[in-house]
């Protein structure tokens, strides 16, 4: 009986102290009213996906079928599979350290409103709050966020990311050739607020020879993106290593934007002329 009271003491012990799940979204809705949402999970039981067998299923994960022809906001598992949910574990150099997300969408029209729920960057359950988070990528890149919230002296604030603390939505123009898709979600303790500034528009390296683009980064690259400046999806092509061949001979002339999603949780962009 009293080897049972301890195990009960210490079963209930491990429940009352087991880190509370984070759910945070993004909800997303067009100029025409059509909407879609997205949910960043923290759990105990999450892992770092590498391969489809680390796809957190039980979070909300696996893959989710689409209308291609509707609306539609997405995120890729470690399956490279569409997804509406990403889950992290609390550990394992991820958050509250630093965490980017790669963002897609499809046959939306301007203007996009993005909204989410500040307050939960102070959930009083977090390890610690959520200093910094931001939206970055080809849009943010070039038209600077005029919100500028109250950061330590010393920080920068403004220009290359749309931060999200300290507010709950943004609204993004219809600006013709600048695409909005695909761009990250980033969020970090205050020690990693330069590193959403830096992991904004880190560079690759790259060489296009008509047929073949060849593209280096300074770390392991999980997937790579090419899209057109109207935002169109022109290829995905899952990588595990920092160099990679892509074939581009079936594209037709033009400039093209490159973002590679890489496995430390940075992203990589760079851009391309077809001949």
């Amino acid at each position: 009986m009293r080897h049972l009271i301890l195990l009960l003491a210490l079963a209930l012990a491990c429940t009352t102290t087991a880190q509370p799940t984070w759910r945070f979204h993004l909800a997303f809705e067009d100029g025409t009213g059509a909407r879609d949402t997205l949910w960043f999970v923290w759990d105990t039981t999450a892992t770092i996906y590498y391969d489809e067998s680390d796809v957190d299923t039980l979070l909300g994960e696996g893959p989710v079928d689409m209308d291609t022809t509707a609306f539609n906001m997405w995120m890729y598992n470690g399956n490279n599979e569409r997804t509406k949910t990403d889950a992290q574990p609390y550990v394992g150099g991820f958050y509250p350290t630093f965490g980017s997300f790669e963002i897609w969408g499809e046959n939306f029209i301007g203007p996009m409103t993005i909204r989410w729920d500040s307050s939960l960057f102070n959930a009083p359950f977090l390890p610690e709050p959520v200093f910094a988070a931001a939206l970055n990528g080809e849009y943010f890149f070039w038209y600077q966020d005029p919100y500028e919230p109250d950061f330590p002296p010393g920080y920068i604030p403004g220009g290359y990311v749309c931060w999200l603390t300290g507010r709950d939505s943004v609204v993004v123009p219809d600006i013709g050739g600048t695409p909005l898709c695909p761009f990250t979600f980033q969020i970090g303790d205050s020690t990693n607020y330069y590193g959403i500034l830096e992991n904004a528009m880190a560079p690759l390296s790259m060489h296009a020879n008509g047929s073949t683009l060849t593209i280096s980064a300074q770390s392991t690259m999980a997937r790579i993106g090419i899209h057109d400046l109207q935002g169109r999806i022109v290829g995905v092509y899952p990588v595990r290593s920092n160099t990679a061949l892509i074939p581009i001979i079936q594209l037709p002339g033009g400039l093209y934007l490159v973002r590679a999603q890489l496995k430390n949780g940075g992203v990589a962009t760079g851009r391309f002329i077809q001949h």
